[in-house]
C-alpha cells in the first residue's frame, strides 16, 4: 500500500515543532502566550516566524507587546494569504527572521505592521484602477524589496494615485490621453518616474490653452516669455499665417503639447536631440482651418509632420517635402538659406 503524506501539514507540524524548541522551551516565550497567541496565526507554516517577531515585540514594547503583536499577527495574514502578492518585503519573505535587516527598521515589528496595513489599503485603491493603468506598474511591483525601498515603493504609489484622481477631474481631452498613455506605458520601469512624469505633464501639458488666432499666439509667447527662444520667419497681414523657428525644447514644449509629436511632450530631451538635432523646428501655422490641421512642423532634415504626427509627402521624396511645403510660405531664397543651416 503506498501512502500519501498532507506536505503542508507536515510543514505545520514541523513548524510549531521549531517554535517550541526555540522558544518554549528554552522560556523566550511562555506555554500560555504560546497558545493563546497561536489562535491569531492563520498561516500556520510560518508559526515560527510569527513568533519570532513576537519575542522580538516582546522586547521592544514590554507593556503593550500584546496588543502590538495581535494587530502584527492579522496583518501578516493578510499578506501571507495572497500567493501573487505585490510590493513584497525580503524580510517577509524568509523562513526565518533576519535580525541584521530587522534591526535596521526603527520601531520594530510595530512598524512592520504599520506600514502592511498602509500597504494594504493602498494596493485595495490600486487595485480598482483600470487594468490599463496597472498592467506596467505590475511588472515593476511584482517584486521584493529591503525595507526602505518598500517605504519608498509605497509613497510613490500613493503620489500616483492621487495624479490619477486629479487627472479624473479634468475633462477627456487629447492632451489628457496622451498623457495617461505615456505614464502608464512600458515606457517607464520605476514608479518614481511615472510619478514625476504625471506632475510635469500636469505642470505643462495639462492647462495648455489652444492658440486659435495669430493674436493668441502672440499672446501666448509673450506671457510664456518665449521671445528669445524663437524666431519670426513670416507674420502675416491677414493674421491667418504664421511661421517661426523654434530654438529650444522648452518652448517648443509649450507650444505644442497638444500635438502627437514625441518631443513635444514632457520628458522627452532624448526626441529633441534626436529628431530636432538640439538645433530648431520650424512651426508653420494656418489660422484659416482649426486644429489639429492648422499645425505643421518642419525637422531640420525638412522632413515635415502635421499635428498627428503623419508624414507630409511631397512630389519627388519625402526629404523634399519640407522645403516644398514651407516654400507655400517663404520666397524660396529664404528656404534655400535655411537647408544651407
Amino acid at each position: 500500500m503506498r501512502c500519501y503524506i498532507n506536505i503542508e501539514l507536515c510543514l505545520i507540524c514541523e513548524d510549531t515543532d521549531l517554535a517550541i524548541k526555540k522558544l518554549v522551551k528554552t522560556n523566550l516565550i511562555s506555554k500560555n502566550d504560546f497558545k493563546e497567541f497561536s489562535e491569531y496565526i492563520a498561516i500556520k507554516p510560518k508559526t515560527y516566524f510569527y513568533f519570532q517577531l513576537f519575542l522580538e515585540l516582546k522586547k521592544e514594547f514590554p507593556d503593550r507587546h500584546e496588543t502590538y503583536g495581535i494587530n502584527l499577527f492579522k496583518e501578516l495574514n493578510e499578506y501571507y494569504k495572497d500567493k501573487n502578492r505585490l510590493l513584497r518585503i525580503n524580510l517577509l519573505e524568509s523562513e526565518t527572521l533576519n535580525f541584521r535587516e530587522y534591526n535596521l527598521i526603527f520601531g520594530g515589528g510595530k512598524t512592520i505592521s504599520d506600514k502592511l496595513k498602509n500597504r494594504r489599503g493602498l494596493l485595495n485603491m490600486y487595485s480598482a484602477l483600470p487594468s490599463k493603468y496597472r498592467r506596467n506598474i505590475n511588472k515593476i511591483i511584482n517584486n521584493s524589496f529591503n525595507f526602505y525601498e518598500f517605504t519608498s515603493q509605497l509613497a510613490y504609489l500613493r503620489e500616483i494615485l492621487t495624479w490619477v484622481n486629479i487627472y479624473s477631474e479634468f475633462p477627456d481631452t487629447e492632451i489628457k490621453a496622451k498623457i495617461i498613455n505615456i505614464a502608464f506605458s512600458s515606457r517607464f520601469d520605476n514608479l518614481n518616474d511615472i510619478n514625476v512624469f504625471l506632475n510635469e505633464s500636469y505642470q505643462n501639458d495639462l492647462n495648455f490653452v489652444l492658440q486659435n488666432t495669430q493674436e493668441e499666439l502672440f499672446e501666448f509667447i509673450k506671457t510664456e516669455g518665449l521671445e528669445k527662444d524663437i524666431k519670426v520667419l513670416k507674420k502675416s497681414s491677414n493674421g491667418k499665417e504664421v511661421v517661426i523657428q523654434v530654438f529650444s525644447h522648452n518652448a517648443l514644449k509649450k507650444l505644442t503639447c497638444n500635438t502627437k509629436w514625441c518631443f513635444s511632450r514632457s520628458n522627452s530631451e532624448n526626441d529633441w536631440l534626436k529628431y530636432a538635432r538640439n538645433k530648431w523646428v520650424i512651426l508653420i501655422y494656418n489660422f484659416f482651418v482649426p486644429h489639429p490641421h492648422s499645425l505643421t512642423v518642419i525637422l531640420p532634415n525638412f522632413e515635415a509632420y502635421d499635428a498627428n504626427n503623419i508624414l507630409i509627402k511631397g512630389e519627388r521624396n519625402e526629404r523634399e517635402a519640407g522645403a516644398e511645403f514651407l516654400s507655400a510660405y517663404l520666397p524660396q531664397s529664404k528656404v534655400e538659406k535655411l537647408k544651407r543651416g
